[in-house]
């Protein structure tokens, strides 16, 4: 017995030290043990009774393709179930250059799958294209790629919406893509643009670039505030010095200035709103940093960073402007709830927060820029003209329904909005239930900054007629029953119920309305969800593993969304690791929160490139 246990210990203190050496000989961080998958992986070790048989790099690459096509195949076969996916898809689309230089676009779809037990519904998402595109490309044949990324999934006749950024080959993409739709499957489509930041950024290859010195000093002070934040940053000498200034005046938990970045969204203002709360800690930093300098000209360059009291105001008054910037832009920072009903009040009010404040005085130094702010606000309000989505998408949270306009809008738009909603409603009905044939369906209501932006108001009074029933619904009009019922009827939300679960619960109460929600309320209000492929794509391609080839890049990254997304197929486990594994999957879900979807479904027939899988050739994608 005790010869026994000795073995057990060895064994235990050998492993140990082998998963150890593992560890640091691959550069792995310290926490990697205790990742779901390595534990998962070492449990199905464990029960192997004639040893295990560790895959060489070659059918590492094999299989991941294999698992790939499979997961492909099985993704085909759920978006083409119509008791699961009965709306239609919509996407969105984005470009990417990872650090080695190769440019991807990745292509995410977002749908509302169903489960017919229960009536609960989810919107799912996943990465259906991750293509690499290193030559020059022009929106042309990005759109026929777009076409042949969905084409292969075989759902291009079930495209609702496109999300993308507002770059100019963008508009010639969609175009294209439209183009290809229609004539594969005769239908329109809609797409929703977003706005892309372009503000200058501290760039590391260029430290001295953010340094903007003039014979009167400072005179920018976004780039006053990122100059100091990037001292403080530089190095752990600084970093100590503004963690002992923090703690000699009394604060117990120090924090470190934040510097803004390109690809982070309001990160000018968390860098600016983190500094003016720290301003104390600042100028004596400023001032402690200038001291340790022996030369004049350095340290007198220093001491022109301290920021005035009036530059303080001023970044004070930034804040504020930018506050309500960054309150419109979380309306469309999620992809794993419905958002775009959130997209016309955001705009509304991020215009009357910045249009009012242009008048006052204490503002004179912003008024320029709230100009142009205004002015970049009406003009992707007025865009949601183009779109029937915006409105629909209101109508459907069961809470509001629509009472948004009642609010703020005046009695005719109010009126257009309705009108427009019955005529969509009228359409969608027809085509579930067959009715005599009714007017074409007209574009959505005008919504031009001069005939409502200004003419928003404060007042809460509603117009009641709009919603009341007074019109009677007619035999020739059976559609109404069901519009009415819906509009006129209190709808409640319990607490931790989001729109899509709530129409999964009430959908046989309202059929025509609950497909209306099944079509538009997947449509994503930003490509946020493309992005997170990009810094998931930044995982994958690292300075260690950046001669990948397109076809394995790809294949990780759907794969990789799939164990994130919980979307892969997993086969059934002993009953003995029933338990390890199911505490794997969930932590492994959960484990990263910049996951992307992940997606692809296809007509493959063999592993190769991305063009071999897509059938396209270099006359195809690139110039």
């Amino acid at each position: 017995m005790p010869k026994k246990e000795r073995v057990i210990a060895y064994s235990e203190l050998t492993f140990k030290r082998a998963a150890i050496e593992w560890m640091i000989s691959t550069n792995q961080p310290i926490q990697a043990l205790e990742h779901p998958t390595f534990n998962n992986m070492i449990q199905i070790a464990s029960r192997a009774t004639n040893g295990v048989s560790i895959p060489s790099r070659k059918a590492c690459r094999s299989e991941i393709i294999r698992l790939f096509y499979e997961e492909v195949h099985r993704l085909i076969a759920v978006l083409a179930d119509k008791d699961k996916v009965k709306g239609l898809i919509s996407l969105t689309c984005d470009a990417w250059q990872a650090g080695n230089t190769d440019g991807y676009f990745a292509v995410t779809a977002h749908w509302i799958e169903e489960n017919s037990t229960d009536h609960h519904w989810e919107l799912r998402s996943a990465l259906i294209g991750f293509t690499q595109l290193n030559n020059a490309h022009t929106g042309e044949r990005l759109g026929q790629a777009l076409f042949k990324i969905v084409d292969r999934l075989g759902i291009a006749d079930k495209i609702g919406h496109v999300t993308c950024d507002n770059a100019k080959n963008n508009g010639t993409m969609l175009k294209e893509f439209a183009f290809q739709l229609e004539k594969k499957t005769g239908k329109a489509f809609d797409y929703i643009r977003r706005r892309i930041n372009k503000s200058p950024h501290y760039n590391p290859a260029d430290p001295d670039n953010h340094l903007n010195f003039g014979e009167s000093g400072y005179c920018d002070e976004v780039g006053l505030i990122r100059a100091i934040t990037v001292k403080e940053r530089s190095s752990a000498k600084r970093k100590e010095i503004f963690r002992q200034v923090q703690l000699r005046i009394g604060i117990l938990q120090p924090l470190q200035l934040l510097l803004d970045m390109p690809v982070r969204w309001s990160s000018t203002y968390v860098m600016l709103n983190r500094a003016e709360l720290k301003k104390d800690c600042v100028n004596i930093f400023v001032y402690e940093i200038g001291l340790q300098e022996k030369s004049v000209d350095k340290r007198a360059k220093l001491d022109s960073l301290r920021p005035t009291e009036a530059e303080w105001e001023r970044v004070k008054l930034f804040v504020d402007l930018l506050g309500h910037a960054d309150h419109a832009q979380q309306a469309f920072s999620s992809d794993q709830v419905s958002t775009l009903h959130l997209a016309i009040p955001a705009l509304e009010a991020l215009y009357k927060a910045w249009d009012s404040r242009r008048g006052r005085d204490k503002y004179r130094h912003f008024v320029d820029a709230l100009s142009a702010g205004v002015e970049k606000v009406s003009e992707y309000y007025d865009k949601t003209e183009d779109s029937d989505a915006y409105i629909v998408t209101m109508y459907l949270h069961p809470e509001k329904k629509g009472s948004h306009f009642k609010k703020h809008w005046s009695l005719s738009l109010q009126t257009n909005a309705r009108t427009h909603m019955e005529k969509i409603f009228r359409e969608k009905h027809i085509e579930m239930f067959g009715t005599s044939t009714s007017a074409p369906l007209s574009k959505a209501p005008s919504m031009k900054i001069t005939t409502l932006l200004r003419e928003l108001s404060d007042d809460e009074s509603d117009h009641d007629s709009l919603l009341s029933s007074d019109v009677p619904c007619a035999f020739d009009e059976p559609w109404k029953a069901e519009f009415n019922r819906y509009l006129e009827t209190k709808e409640q939300m319990l607490q931790g119920v989001d729109i899509i679960h709530w129409w999964g619960s009430n959908a046989h109460r309202y059929p025509v309305w609950a497909q209306l929600a099944r079509d538009y309320l997947a449509i994503m209000a930003s490509s946020v969800s493309s992005e997170r492929a990009f810094s998931q794509g930044g995982l994958t391609i690292s300075p260690r593993r950046n001669r990948l080839k397109a076809d394995v890049v790809e294949a990780i990254q759907f794969v990789k969304c799939s164990v994130q997304k919980d979307l892969i197929f997993r086969e059934a486990a002993p009953s003995s690791a029933t338990e390890v594994n199911l505490e794997a999957e969930q932590l492994a879900t959960a484990d990263d929160e910049m996951a992307d979807s992940d997606d692809a479904g296809s007509t493959f027939t063999q592993p190769g490139s991305w063009c071999s899988l897509l059938d396209l050739d270099d006359e195809d994608l690139y110039e």
